[in-house]
């Protein structure tokens, strides 16, 4: 049954402000400074920043997400981003080195360093340990007299840190991004992909929503819109030959009618595999990760926490034949963030099974008959469990009422 999620529109406002601050910022900067921000490599980014997010279509989209299994499901048919769309999203290359948070909290000596500000100014910047105001960085920095390339870089550094916190990695905290943001800056100028990272913020972020624990997407809610959009066919196709980010404006709704969440409702409980967009061309993406070594899902390192998806699942998205999954693998676990993890999921995603010329590409959706009762007695088996966990839950609550209630009387 579907659930109504609840809205922050102070939450919302708050980080629009964010938002209008950077884009007007951009609007205005010289030359020199528009070409000094090539080195952080974010042209694909900005090409989104006037991009605005249709909220009612993400809430509903929420519902269909399964927390467990980490895919969007629509009549047995499952999708999931994945580090070669969102990549190709963005224009970033999808098999670079992805970037890792470090395992320090030394968070007021980066900031110092990358701002090139004393210590002792770096407090009225954060809020419990790690949380960066960012509208007060940007009225701090965006108008501050440059007087060499250093105080060029780090004045541009402060419009990085905020882009990043503001479309890729939000936090459910509103105008503020975590401070771990300013250690990535060095990995982002050597072209290192915040990609996997993105993904397991999002993931985070969609769980929580799922699961009825805030009301706050975290992570990208940016590019899980435009992926999510593509794949319903609300946009229109490109008309360019060579497609980039940039060429993404000038692409159109195809759908007019939904505004509330009602009408997205009704328009994504009709989705099933033959009125998916199924063909990308002009992503132009490699053959998809499946799996990393022993497990049987794609291990992602987020800011703080760890996460997944299971390739192997939703090998659909790139026009393949999907095939029941590899059995004897290690499921996913729950770890804290730590040096031996993170060594662990860089090799993981640099060693990871890929798929290959041996998979049978689709022309037309097609799910094979073996494949589709796997995945149908797995849900099936999903919803006998929640229902228990469910009866069980208001077993054990209307016990402890009448317990309660016997104790006042």
């Amino acid at each position: 049954m579907a659930r109504t999620l609840l809205v922050s529109y102070d939450l919302w406002f708050d980080s629009l402000s964010v938002r209008k601050q950077a884009r007007e910022w951009i609007d205005h900067w010289d030359n020199v400074s528009k070409f000094n921000f090539n080195a952080f490599h974010l042209d694909g980014l900005l090409a989104f920043r006037t991009t605005k997010i249709d909220w009612n279509f993400l809430k509903v989209a929420v519902r269909f997400w399964d927390s467990e299994d980490h895919v969007f499901r629509f009549k047995m048919v499952e999708l999931c981003p994945t580090i070669e769309e969102f990549s190709a999203i963005l224009g970033c290359e999808p098999r670079a080195a992805p970037i890792v948070p470090p395992c320090h909290q030394r968070h007021r000596v980066t900031i110092s360093k990358v701002l090139g500000l004393p210590l002792d100014a770096i407090p009225p910047f954060i809020q419990d340990n790690y949380w960066v105001d960012m509208r007060r960085l940007i009225e701090r920095f965006r108008h501050a007299a440059v007087a060499n390339v250093d105080q060029s870089f780090e004045k541009l550094s402060t419009l990085a840190f905020c882009l990043i916190g503001e479309f890729l990695l939000c936090s459910r905290r509103s105008s503020f991004a975590d401070a771990q943001i300013f250690d990535l800056l060095d990995d982002v100028k050597k072209k290192r992909s915040l990609i996997p990272m993105v993904l397991a913020e999002t993931f985070h972020g969609l769980d929580a929503l799922s699961r009825g624990e805030t009301n706050i997407f975290q992570g990208s809610p940016l590019l899980l819109q435009v992926w999510l959009m593509d794949h319903m066919g609300i946009l229109s196709l490109p008309t360019v030959a060579t497609y980039g980010p940039a060429d993404y404006v000038g692409r159109k709704l195809q759908l007019f009618g939904c505004q509330t969440e009602k009408e997205w409702t009704y328009f994504l409980s009709r989705k099933d595999g033959q009125n998916i967009r199924w063909n990308y061309h002009w992503w132009k993406c490699p053959y998809p990760l499946l799996r990393s070594p022993n497990r049987d899902h794609i291990f992602l390192v987020g800011l703080r926490s760890v996460s997944f998806y299971r390739g192997e699942r939703i090998v659909s998205q790139f026009g393949l034949m999907p095939m029941i999954p590899s059995s004897g693998n290690r499921p996913f676990k729950p770890v804290d963030v730590a040096p031996s993890i993170i060594t662990k999921a860089i090799a993981g995603l640099d060693n990871a099974h890929r798929a290959d010329e041996t998979f049978v590409r689709f022309h037309a959706f097609e799910m094979p008959k073996a494949y589709h009762d796997w995945l149908k007695e797995k849900v099936q088996d999903k919803e006998a469990r929640l229902k228990e966990a469910r009866k069980t839950f208001l077993k054990n609550f209307k016990k402890t009422h009448k317990r309660r209630r016997n104790d006042r009387g």
